[in-house]
């Protein structure tokens, strides 16, 4: 009787083995995310060490972007509109430290929907990147021009100046400056080709060089200005004294 007592005692109840297996499924869960995370973290430094020496051909280096929102009712046309940002952009450059500030439609990485470009007396479009700044976009973002030159601050005609890859599909082996294209199809308005900008990164820094088509900003561009750019020599978050 005394031994089968000391058995009875030592044999584990139910509630036990129902604890020990508990706690075995959360020693093991535990194990396999720590091992999810282990992975996570070994794959974002990988990334990061592939991205971080990459150069996306402008400097984002002391530059703030912020939204600029106009109701269209009381500003109508393009001439309001263009006065406004001119106004905005004089108190801007007179803020201590900002070095340069521009008008454009979409900063990079923030959108990547392709319009279609159609080179005059031709029927093959080319894709790019459309986007609609103001002339001083190129210097505020320090983006190289390869040929041709830079916007004027009034231009006669509908004028853009284009990045290299988009210069080649479109007229390979041929020098794009004073050529047109047509806005979306063959019929649609021309527009004066009369620079070339180096390429540059615009979706993502993994993500390749896509064509890009710069459009001066003026009454009959297509996407109209909305973002504001500033370029400062003391980084963004500076604040005057």
């Amino acid at each position: 009787l005394h031994r089968a007592a000391g058995q009875l005692r030592q044999r584990p109840s139910s509630g036990d083995r129902g604890t020990s297996r508990i706690r075995l499924i959360l020693v093991t869960a535990e194990l396999g995310l720590a091992i999810v995370l282990v992975i996570c973290a070994s794959l974002l430094i990988v990334s990061l060490a592939k991205v971080l020496p990459v150069n996306p051909r402008f400097d984002p280096q002391g530059v703030l972007a912020f939204d600029v929102s106009l109701p269209q009712t009381r500003y109508p046309d393009f001439a309001e509109r263009n006065q406004f940002f001119q106004s905005v952009f004089r108190e801007v450059r007179s803020v201590p430290g900002v070095t340069g500030a521009c008008a454009i439609n979409e900063i990079p990485f923030d959108a990547d929907a392709s319009m279609s470009y159609v080179p005059e007396g031709g029927s093959k479009a080319a894709n790019a990147l459309p986007r609609t700044v103001t002339p001083e976009c190129f210097d505020v973002l320090r983006m190289r021009i390869v040929s041709g030159r830079r916007f004027r601050r009034d231009e006669p005609v509908r004028a853009a100046i284009v990045t290299a890859n988009f210069a080649r599909a479109a007229w390979p082996g041929e020098s794009p400056i004073g050529r047109r294209v047509h806005l979306g199809v063959s019929g649609g308005s021309l527009i004066e080709i009369v620079g070339v900008v180096e390429d540059s990164m615009q979706r993502a820094l993994d993500g390749g060089r896509a064509p890009q088509f710069y459009e001066v900003a003026g009454a009959d561009s297509a996407f109209p200005p909305s973002r504001g750019v500033v370029r400062t020599a003391a980084g963004p978050e500076y604040v005057p004294p």
